[in-house]
């Protein structure tokens, strides 16, 4: 289990321009990509929010070029 923090980006869209992933923006500028499954999904509205995010780290295995986070549970928080 790892626990991270940092600000709910967009990481993928659609032709129309609607958000498919997110992303966790954290202050070093590494950016964790979050497994899209249904907690991982909760996190959409929160957008350009600080947050949280405990979880297990996975290596991306679809491109190999960003670790994901499988998201176990999060809060908000105030602090960047």
């Amino acid at each position: 289990m790892i626990t991270v923090q940092g600000i709910v980006v967009p990481s993928q869209w659609d032709e129309q321009g609607n958000v498919l992933a997110v992303g966790i923006s954290m202050a070093n500028e590494r950016e964790l990509l979050v497994l899209n499954d249904a907690p991982g999904r909760k996190l959409f509205r929160y957008i350009r929010q600080t947050v949280e995010v405990c979880g297990t780290l996975r290596k991306n295995m679809e491109t190999g070029l960003k670790d994901a986070i499988k998201v176990r549970n999060f809060r908000l928080t105030s602090e960047p």
